[in-house]
């Protein structure tokens, strides 16, 4: 804001007794000075907002807005750290969210979800044969790094019903051919 707008929000006795190099004016500068920074954050709001382009220590910040906090420990929460996959995994996720929301529960959705997070493709979630309410998450061997986080991802996105069992696909062997039905 320039002091010349600071000063015509003040009373009219202050501004009669404004001058060029008085104490009122070296004020002025100093709240000019005070309102640039805030002012400049303002002029680009709408970039915090997005999580594709809103700087990287504001991303676990975007993440708990949506719901996604969860996927976050320790430092990461307080923003000091990044989210293990990288923040790049976690910008996609929340661009994603509303997509992934309507999906949730489903095969689709947390193969979605577990491709998003990672950056690897390959899952495959299949009805277990001999169990009711229990699925298979077969995780492709490239993502074994991530396998307390898609542990996580799986809890939390799996129907409460349902119970899980996660299975690391051998690298050399080819990927399970049989999928869960469709949820289209």
């Amino acid at each position: 804001m320039d002091a010349a707008v600071i000063l015509r929000l003040l009373p009219e006795v202050v501004r009669e007794s404004s001058t060029d190099d008085g104490v009122l004016d070296a004020l002025l500068d100093t709240m000019r000075g005070q309102h640039e920074p805030p002012e400049a954050v303002l002029a680009e709001l709408d970039v915090w907002f997005r999580p594709l382009t809103t700087p990287s220590d504001a991303v676990p910040a975007l993440a708990s807005w949506v719901d996604l906090e969860w996927l976050l420990t320790g430092e990461e929460r307080a923003g000091r750290a990044d989210f293990r996959p990288g923040v790049d995994a976690l910008r996609a996720l929340i661009d994603e969210v509303r997509t992934l929301s309507s999906w949730r529960g489903t095969s689709r959705g947390l193969i979605r979800f577990l491709e998003i997070a990672t950056g690897v493709t390959g899952f495959v979630v299949r009805d277990a044969q001999d169990k009711a309410f229990h699925v298979e998450v077969i995780v492709p061997s490239l993502a074994v790094s991530h396998l307390s986080l898609i542990e996580r991802i799986v809890a939390e996105e799996t129907p409460v019903c349902t119970t899980h069992e996660i299975v690391v696909a051998d690298a050399g062997a080819a990927e399970p051919a049989e999928e869960a039905p469709s949820d289209e």
